[in-house]
C-alpha cells in the first residue's frame, strides 16, 4: 500500500509554475485543497474531532478538538507543510487529526499565507504575530510544524524569542525545510534515494515563490542564523529516504552547540514527512507518540 502510494507520487510530479506566475500557483493550490477532501473526511469520520474556525490577531486559525481531550490542556499551534505555496489549515487535517488524536491536546493550525501571493518578508512576522496572539490566550502553548511549516515555526521561535510573554514550551518539527538553498549532504546523497521531493524540479521553485529576492535571509532560511540556548526544547523527526535530512541533522547541531535542549530521531527507510505523508501506518503512530512524550515532558496545563 505504502509503496505504492510512493509510486502514484513519482508518477504525478510535474513542473511547478513560474515564481510570478499568480493564476498558475492558485490554480495548484486549488487542485491541492480539491485532492486533499477524500482523506481529509476519512479522518473526521474515523477520529469524530470537533473542529471550530477561529482567528488569532489577524490569521484565520481551525482549532481540532479530540474526542475524550479535557478542555483546559494546554494547545499545541502546528503549521502545515507544502513547500509555502500549498495546503491550508483544513486541507492538511488528513495529517492535524490523528496528531491531535495521539498527543491529546487541542491543535490550532493557522492559516499563514500563501506564495508567492506573500513572501517570507510578511509571512514570517504575521505568522509571529498570530503565535503570539495564541500564547496570550493559552500561555505555555507548544508549536510544531512539518516541512516547509517546519521551517517557517524555526523562524518564528526565533523571532518570538526577542519578544516578552512569547514563550513556546516546546518545539516539534517533522521534517523541517530549514535552508531554501541547496545545501546540505543529503541534497546529493539523498537524491536518487527520495521519492517525494527533487530540488531542481520542485523545492526550487517553491523557493524562488516564498523568497525571489532572498533565499539566504535567515528569516527564509532560519538555518542560516544565528541560535542561543534560550530555544525551546526542539524535538525532530525525519525520514532518512529524504534530500532534507541535513536540515534536520544540521539544526539539531545548531541547537546543541548553542546550548539549546534538542532531541533528533532519524527513521530508516522512509521519507520526507512521513507521519503527514502516510499518517495511517505504525511507523507514523511511533513518531506521533514521539511528539507526544515530548510535549507531555514540557508543555504544562493549567491547574
Amino acid at each position: 500500500m505504502r509503496e505504492g502510494l510512493v509510486a502514484a507520487m513519482r508518477r504525478e510530479r510535474v513542473p511547478l509554475p513560474a515564481a510570478n506566475d499568480f493564476s498558475a500557483w492558485a490554480a495548484l493550490q486549488q487542485l491541492v485543497e480539491e485532492r486533499s477532501k477524500p482523506a481529509c473526511a476519512q479522518a473526521l469520520q474515523h477520529h469524530a474531532p470537533e473542529i471550530t474556525p477561529r482567528s488569532f490577531g489577524d490569521m484565520e486559525a481551525v482549532v481540532i478538538m479530540p474526542p475524550g481531550c479535557p478542555a483546559r490542556r494546554t494547545p499545541l499551534i502546528f503549521l502545515h507543510g507544502g513547500g509555502y505555496t500549498t495546503f491550508s489549515a483544513r486541507s492538511s487535517l488528513f495529517a492535524t487529526i490523528p496528531l491531535a488524536q495521539e498527543v491529546q491536546r487541542p491543535i490550532i493550525s493557522l492559516d499563514y499565507p500563501l506564495a508567492p501571493k506573500t513572501t517570507f518578508e510578511s509571512t514570517v512576522p504575521a505568522t509571529a504575530r498570530a503565535v503570539a496572539a495564541v500564547l496570550e490566550a493559552f500561555p505555555g502553548a507548544a508549536l510544531a510544524g512539518d516541512s516547509a511549516g517546519g521551517g517557517l515555526a524555526v523562524a518564528v521561535c526565533k523571532r518570538l524569542g526577542h519578544e516578552r510573554n512569547s514563550e513556546i514550551s516546546a518545539l516539534a518539527l517533522i521534517s523541517p525545510w530549514a535552508d531554501l538553498g541547496n545545501r546540505g549532504d543529503s541534497r546529493i546523497t539523498q537524491r536518487e534515494l527520495d521519492p517525494l521531493l527533487t530540488y531542481d524540479t520542485m523545492l526550487a521553485a517553491c523557493a524562488n515563490a516564498y523568497a525571489p529576492q532572498g533565499i539566504d535571509h535567515p528569516d527564509a532560511s532560519p538555518l542560516l542564523g544565528e541560535f542561543n540556548e534560550a530555544f525551546p526544547p526542539t524535538y525532530i523527526v525525519v525520514g532518512e529516504r529524504e534530500i532534507l535530512l541535513s536540515d534536520s541533522l544540521r539544526l539539531h547541531q545548531l541547537l546543541g552547540e548553542a546550548g539549546a535542549q534538542s532531541s533528533i530521531d532519524v527513521h530508516a527507510g522512509l521519507p520526507h514527512s512521513f507521519p503527514v505523508v502516510f499518517p495511517n501506518t505504525p511507523e507514523s503512530a511511533s513518531a506521533r507518540a514521539s511528539i507526544k512524550n515530548h510535549l507531555d515532558q514540557y508543555c504544562g496545563d493549567p491547574a
